[in-house]
């Protein structure tokens, strides 16, 4: 069980690294591709979401390498994933000094 835990946190790791590596190449050539600043907004949004899942997913792992026998401690990490995305969002927002994405169009 403690495999199947780490091999799904590897895995979705790698799909979010993968994720981000797509938006921060459509950020690198958002002049070719004329990115609104919506666009571009929406990006760095996803990139930190995917970020944190990613991390998310990291955590995790490292909690089923260490907790053993009381692994289901390691599964319920995810479910924090709702309340650090909004906090992580709404702070980026706050830094950049942008009240929402539909306002940015």
């Amino acid at each position: 069980m403690i495999n199947l835990m780490v091999y799904f946190g590897l895995g979705l790791m790698a799909l979010c690294f993968i994720l981000i590596a797509l938006y921060q190449n459509s950020l690198r050539q958002r002049q070719q591709l004329v990115l609104s600043e919506y666009e571009v907004i929406f990006c760095k949004l996803a990139c930190l979401t995917w970020a944190l899942v990613a991390a998310t997913a990291l955590i995790s792992c490292v909690a089923a390498l260490l907790l053993g026998e009381q692994i289901q401690w390691s599964g319920l990490v995810y479910f924090s994933l709702w309340m650090t995305i909004l906090v992580a969002r709404g702070l980026y927002r706050k830094i950049v000094g942008i009240e929402g994405l539909h306002k940015a169009s």
